[in-house]
């Protein structure tokens, strides 16, 4: 087709749009240029001029700094959005306006709009977008378009499509676009992150299209049977504000955990807990201990910031050793906060403060560091199954590689996989904690700043980078289930958003389910599967333990009937708390 058989028609969205990283779009939409006048109806040529849409209408300006779109309600449906920066020096007249098709578009030129329909489908909403000046606009910014589209009246459906109404020869023709509609809750999101060609003045149309419902066939009632309900169980600690941390199941079998405030290392046995104070030879916030995990050698291992040393520990709380990590050039002392056993038997640590990775050698009791302090910070620290060491490197302004991952060889080889920022480079991701998968990949959970989504992700051992959108704001501890999915504590956040707080599990294809505790305001830290099955975790700054299991024997249930709509993926209920399932909403980074 060429330009110019597409007039008034412009092509706003095409099929080389589509790039791996649009997927990473978040919920929050940065507004660069905004309508300035109220939002009403606009039912003008002078505005529209072809078919007139009934619907909410915007009618402003564009520049260059491109323009927010902000659709008041109608008929149940709320349009949000931003159109990027484009080539513009000087503003003209846009409009943006929405229809239901349902008697709300008018005639042009005696004849009726255009209708999109496709067999088994029904749509929604029509997007008219209107350029009222003179010279064609070039998006030259990432995404391009990114839309919101939320339906107050009903849960958004999956398998939806966008259409675009163009024209072949003198007959508008409408084209279903190979982009995802992605699904949340109410909520459709579409990104499009370039436009190969310029959007003519004119009017240009887009129809969200959605499976229509079918009425299901009808079958027997099964036997009622109760579903049994999860066992959620809480362990209060003893010692006042003792802000437990870290958790993992010990040697012997039993839970423990850190107190990093109180400086004890504790175990829960039989829902008892036993505490043990390691060694403050420091002051300050004393030794803080903070990651923990089984050694090698069956004793715990702590690390221990406030003090800069690494504890080596049996279980019946003696302290076999003391392993102090030197700091590096880029600090006074050395702040080694999570551990993790080697492919080489030794057991290594992450250094955020001094930005360095290291291990101490079980049998010769000596410790070597690894500087990455050209590159950026250290988080989170995993075996892989290829028998590296991955870690997490968090995003801060002044690091070239924040907002990545890293990878160590046993032998002291770095290497480092930058997370892609959202689309436009205006948010960028920060991860956090990290574990071996059940895949052969390396999990990780991440934040993204300005208020994009969070989720969970993972990389192969050759670099390969997926991330997915999961319930839960700021997911932060990931530890791997022995059911193949991969389980994350979450919230702690200050903003409504983050306000609850629970348990998620992702499967390795991206599908996730939320599990929430309501425990607003506290902070949930690290999370451990136990030998009984159970998944355990700190509670920050409630200063408690908890126990959360699910019965061997209990089916999940659907969330949804709608069985053949994979965001029906099954949960299981939780006592006083919300349940939410989803489809997998993730892309692939090459």
């Amino acid at each position: 087709m060429r330009l110019g058989d597409l007039r008034f028609f412009s092509a706003v969205f095409t099929l080389a749009a589509m790039t791996a990283c649009a997927g990473s779009i978040g919920r929050g939409i940065m507004p660069a240029e905004r309508f300035p006048a109220t939002v009403t109806t606009c039912r003008s040529a002078a505005d529209q001029p072809a078919w007139i849409f009934k619907g909410a209408c915007q009618t402003g300006t564009i520049g260059r700094k491109g323009t927010a779109i902000s659709l008041d309600a109608y008929d149940g449906f709320s349009v949000g959005g931003k159109i990027a920066k484009t080539n513009l020096g000087k503003a003209a007249p846009f409009t943006v306006v929405d229809a239901t098709g349902r008697r709300d578009i008018g005639k042009h030129g005696g004849k009726a709009f255009p209708r999109y329909a496709v067999a088994g489908s029904k749509t929604l909403l029509y997007l008219q977008f209107v350029n009222g000046g003179t010279s064609s606009i070039d998006i030259k910014g990432k995404p391009a378009i990114a839309l919101s589209i939320t339906d107050s009246k009903a849960a958004a459906a999956g398998g939806c499509a966008i259409a675009l109404l163009q024209t072949s020869g003198s007959k508008p023709v409408w084209t279903q676009l190979p982009i995802p509609v992605r699904v949340k809750g109410q909520t459709y999101r579409i990104a499009i992150a370039s436009l190969p060609i310029a959007l003519e003045p004119g009017a240009a149309y887009l129809a969200l299209a959605c499976p229509a419902a079918t009425k299901p066939t009808p079958t027997p009632s099964p036997t009622p049977t109760t579903a049994p309900s999860p066992t959620f169980t809480k362990y209060a600690i003893s010692t006042s504000n003792s802000e437990p941390y870290g958790v993992t199941e010990g040697p012997d079998g039993n839970i423990w955990f850190t107190e990093a405030r109180a400086g004890n290392v504790a175990k829960i046995s039989s829902g008892a807990i036993t505490e043990y104070p390691i060694p403050n030879t420091c002051s300050g916030v004393g030794a803080y201990p903070q990651g923990i995990i089984s050694g090698p050698n069956g004793h715990l291992w702590v690390a221990a910031p406030g003090c800069a040393y690494i504890v080596e520990m049996s279980t019946n709380g003696t302290i076999e050793r003391t392993y102090a990590v030197a700091p590096s050039t880029y600090c006074s002392q050395a702040e080694p906060t999570y551990l993790a056993v080697g492919s080489d038997g030794n057991v290594w640590f992450a250094d955020d403060e001094c930005e360095q990775v290291g291990y101490v050698n079980v049998t010769s009791h000596t410790v070597t560091a690894f500087s990455v302090s050209s590159k950026g910070y250290v988080g989170s620290i995993a075996a892989g199954a290829d028998g590296a060491l991955w870690f997490t490197m968090p995003y801060y302004n002044d690091s070239p590689y924040a907002g990545a991952i890293g990878r160590i060889t046993t032998s002291g080889t770095l290497s480092y996989y930058p997370l892609p920022t959202v689309p436009g480079g205006s948010a960028y991701p920060s991860p956090t904690a990290i574990t071996d998968g059940p895949d052969g990949n390396v999990w990780f959970t991440f934040t993204y700043s300005e208020g994009h989504n969070s989720g969970a992700g993972s990389i192969s051992p050759s670099g390969t980078i997926h991330q997915y959108e999961v319930g839960g704001a700021w997911p932060s501890a990931i530890v791997k289930g022995s059911d193949g999915k991969l389980w994350y504590t979450y919230g702690g956040g200050s903003s409504l958003e983050q306000a609850d707080n629970g348990v998620g599990s992702v499967t390795t294809s991206g599908d996730w389910t939320t599990c929430s505790l309501g425990f607003e305001g506290q902070v949930l830290g690290g999370i451990a599967q136990g030998a009984d099955g159970k998944f355990w975790l700190a509670d920050y700054t409630g200063n408690a333990i908890y126990s959360l299991g699910f019965s061997a024997s209990a089916a999940p249930r659907p969330i949804s009937a709608r069985a053949t709509d994979r965001s029906c993926i099954g949960a299981v209920s939780c006592p006083g708390a919300s349940v939410r399932s989803a489809r997998r909403g993730g892309n692939v980074v090459p």
